[in-house]
């Protein structure tokens, strides 16, 4: 599985940066478009594990988020 998000949040004291994204997919490509200040970035940082998750639960890969984002990271080059 490519991603398995599930009421996945981000928020920077009061201000939600990603606000309850559920989303899986076995897609082999994803692309992302949206405006400025949409969430693009912060959504990457949370999946690839520098940004830590605010509430909901997310893997990527079949690898869970915290726990195994070094090996994210590393599958994903």
């Amino acid at each position: 599985m490519l991603f398995d998000l599930q009421n996945l949040q981000k928020s920077y004291d009061r201000f939600e940066a990603l606000k309850g994204i559920t989303l899986t997919t076995d897609a082999q490509a994803v692309g992302l478009l949206g405006p400025n200040g949409a969430g693009k970035s912060t959504w990457l940082k949370v999946l690839l594990g520098p940004l830590p998750i605010s509430a909901g639960s997310a893997s990527v890969l079949d690898l869970r988020l915290p726990e195994q984002a070094r090996e994210i990271r590393r599958a994903i080059g």
